[in-house]
C-alpha cells in the first residue's frame, strides 16, 4: 500500500558547479589557484543574493541562490561565469567540462592535492564512499554539478528516499545526456550525496546541465518527479534498485534507457512541491 502523506513541501533547488580555467593561447586547462579568490570556508560573496566564487583544488566553484524556477537559476548561472569570467587575466576563460587531465606543473601545491575533505555517502549502500587517492588520478580532475534540495522539516530517511528516486528520474538520464565518461570512474556514482541543515545534496552529477536553458528545466523537472515519487509513498523493488546502480555506476546506456522508458522519467510533471520559502 502506498503512503499518500506529503512527505515533503516547500522545495528549493540550489546548486554547488565546478568550472575549470583555459589559456585560450595554447588551449590547456590549466590551475584556477591565485586566479579567483574565495575559499571552501570563505567564498567570495557577489553582489547577486546566494550567489559566491571560490578556488576548490585547480577548479573554480560556484555557488547559486536555492529557487523554485529554474528561470531564475539559469539567470544566476549566467550571471556568475560572467562574474567569473570578468576576474580573469586577460588570455583565459572559463570551460565547462566535466573532467581534463592538468598539467602536472599545475598539480604541485597543497591545494592542488586537496580531495575528499568532507566524506559524502552511498544512499543505497548506507556507508560513506571511500575518495579516490590522489596519486591514482594521474592527473585527471573532475566538474560536479551538484544538486542541493531544501524542504520543510527535513528528515535523513526522507533525504535518502529523495536521493534513490533522483537516481532513478536524474542520475540515471544524465547517462544519456552528459558524453564525458571519465567523471564517473572516480566521482558521482549511484547515490553519492551528503546530508544538509536545509535537506540534501546529490552528488551525482557533472557541471554538463549548466550550458542552457533546457537542461536546468531538464533537472528541475527530474527533481519534481522525484518528489512526486516519494510524495506518493512508491518503492523501488530491489531488482529495480540493482539495474539503477549498475547502470549508473557502468555508464550503460542501453540497461539506462530501459528504465527511463519503464518509469516514464523524462515526461513533464507537475508537482506542488515548489512553493517559494526560506530556509
Amino acid at each position: 500500500m502506498k503512503n499518500k502523506s506529503i512527505r515533503i513541501s516547500n522545495a528549493l533547488v540550489g546548486s554547488d558547479i565546478e568550472v575549470f580555467v583555459k589559456n585560450t593561447v595554447t588551449g590547456k586547462i590549466i590551475s584556477a589557484e591565485g586566479l579567483i579568490g574565495g575559499t571552501k570556508k570563505e567564498p567570495l560573496k557577489l553582489d547577486r543574493r546566494g550567489c559566491a566564487l571560490q578556488e576548490d583544488n585547480v577548479m573554480a566553484e560556484f555557488n547559486v541562490n536555492a529557487t523554485n524556477n529554474p528561470q531564475d537559476m539559469y539567470e544566476d548561472i549566467v550571471y556568475v561565469l560572467n562574474t567569473l569570467t570578468s576576474r580573469l587575466p586577460e588570455g583565459f576563460d572559463i570551460e565547462i567540462a566535466a573532467s581534463a587531465i592538468i598539467p602536472e606543473e599545475f598539480l604541485q601545491t597543497p591545494q592542488a592535492q586537496e580531495i575528499g575533505c568532507d566524506p559524502d555517502f552511498n544512499a543505497w549502500m548506507g556507508c560513506a564512499n571511500i575518495p579516490p587517492a590522489i596519486e591514482s588520478l594521474n592527473g585527471l580532475r573532475t566538474c560536479g554539478g551538484h544538486i542541493h534540495i531544501g524542504y520543510d522539516n527535513p528528515t535523513k530517511t526522507t533525504s535518502i528516499a529523495l536521493i534513490k528516486a533522483l537516481d532513478l528520474f536524474l542520475t540515471l538520464p544524465s547517462i544519456l545526456k552528459d558524453t564525458d565518461s571519465r567523471r564517473r570512474e572516480v566521482y558521482g556514482k549511484a547515490g553519492a550525496y551528503r546530508i544538509k541543515p536545509y535537506g540534501v545534496e546529490l552528488r551525482t552529477l557533472s557541471n554538463f546541465w549548466i550550458k542552457d536553458l533546457e537542461s536546468v528545466k531538464f533537472v528541475f523537472n527530474a527533481v519534481a518527479k522525484a518528489i512526486n515519487f516519494v510524495n506518493e509513498g512508491r518503492l523501488l523493488s530491489i531488482n529495480t534498485s540493482q539495474r539503477i546502480v549498475y547502470a549508473i555506476n557502468m555508464q550503460d546506456k542501453e540497461a539506462a534507457n530501459d528504465l527511463i522508458k519503464e518509469f516514464d522519467v523524462l515526461t513533464e510533471e507537475k508537482t506542488t512541491a515548489f512553493i517559494p520559502v526560506t530556509f
